[in-house]
């Protein structure tokens, strides 16, 4: 006979004889009674990957595992082990059955008939220090009086190589004129809007301006400020933004005053509030809006992030590697006045008005 793959635990087979004329006195050995235990095979095996070779640091990473039983035993009580290594961090985990302990790393209540399987994923971020490759392994293992036939696929080991990713960091920058003589509403020459969101759709820089990681209606502005006369003051808004696929490293922002223009290092003693860095009781004219907080900096060099360089001063006096003509081929001179703003590290954008990643820079000048 053969044993059933859904056996029980022990198979109990009796036998008896009768009939004969046999004296009921000598019938106590007329039946006969074999026990056999039924020992549980069951071939379990698990496979566990991410479905790729290679991760950079901060990226996003996903394991299956997946524990089979390829029969011909029912397996109850089953237990898989899987430790994530602390290279993962924030993990979540989602079983398809039973429960997962985070901390002892073990993947409890399960029970599989032949043929079946169950997966656990675990999502998680490569840490930012992550290096070298990360190694998981999960295993998978008989309960007591289960046979395994085949103990070799009773683990997975999944490697994934970190390597740094390809450094492109890129930080665009839009210009907007956003007041004149303080007026915000309009230009009182020829009524132009200062203080609305203006879309740029047809110079060459219009793809910057319409990159989806903008906060929505951010750039207001004039792209056009209309007329002006001798006298009249003009604020400038530079605005920025770091798109590339990693954080810009020590981002220095420079802007040459137009020839025109006369810089207004006390356009905004009066508000918004100073840095806290900034020399107290010293002029304020350049404004520095970042991560949800707007202050306003003085352009001398006290400690603050921004500097003006008066006609004559280059910047590259306390900056030496900065070019503040915008041409990598060309180092114009300073003519007419400079504001430098050191923006530090910019992280990249990864979803639209991710506060940390943009901002922008303001200033005045009156015309000549």
């Amino acid at each position: 006979v053969n044993v059933d793959n859904n056996a029980p635990s022990s198979v109990t087979n009796n036998v008896s004889v009768s009939g004969g004329g046999e004296p009921t006195a000598n019938n106590g050995n007329n039946t006969g009674s074999d026990i056999t235990n039924i020992i549980p095979i069951a071939d379990l095996s698990v496979t566990k990957t991410d479905n790729q070779t290679s991760t950079t640091p901060g990226s996003a990473i996903t394991y299956t595992i997946t524990v089979s039983n390829n029969g011909p035993s029912t397996v109850n009580s089953l237990t898989l082990n899987d430790t994530v290594p602390a290279s993962i961090e924030n993990p979540i985990f989602t079983p398809s059955t039973g429960s997962y302990n985070n901390n002892t790393g073990a993947w409890t209540g399960l029970n599989l008939a032949s043929g079946q399987s169950i997966t656990l994923t675990i999502q998680g971020t490569v840490a930012s220090t992550a290096t070298g490759t990360i190694t998981n392994t999960a295993t998978v293992a008989s309960p007591s009086g289960t046979t395994d036939p085949d103990n070799s696929n009773n683990s997975s080991t999944d490697t994934t190589t970190v390597t740094n990713a390809t450094s492109n960091p890129n930080v665009l920058l839009v210009k907007r004129i956003t007041a004149i003589n303080g007026d915000r509403t309009k230009n009182p020459n020829d009524n132009t809007p200062l203080n609305t969101f203006v879309d740029d759709t047809t110079s060459s820089k219009k793809d910057d301006d319409n990159n989806s990681n903008w906060p929505s209606n951010y750039l207001i502005g004039a792209i056009d400020g209309g007329k002006v006369k001798p006298g009249e003051e003009v604020e400038y808004t530079i605005y920025f933004l770091s798109t590339g696929d990693n954080t810009a490293k020590s981002v220095l922002m420079c802007d040459f005053v137009p020839e025109n223009m006369t810089f207004l290092p006390t356009a905004f003693n009066s508000s918004p509030a100073a840095a806290t860095a900034t020399f107290p009781g010293a002029d304020r004219g350049i404004v520095h809006s970042y991560n949800s907080n707007t202050v306003s900096n003085s352009g001398i060099q006290d400690g603050d992030i921004s500097q003006y360089f008066p006609p004559g001063v280059e910047p590259s006096t306390v900056y030496p590697n900065i070019d503040c003509d915008g041409d990598p081929n060309t180092n114009l001179p300073n003519t007419n006045g400079a504001v430098v703003v050191n923006l530090g590290d910019l992280p990249h954008a990864t979803t639209p008005g991710q506060s940390n990643s943009y901002g922008f820079v303001r200033f005045r000048g009156k015309v000549k």
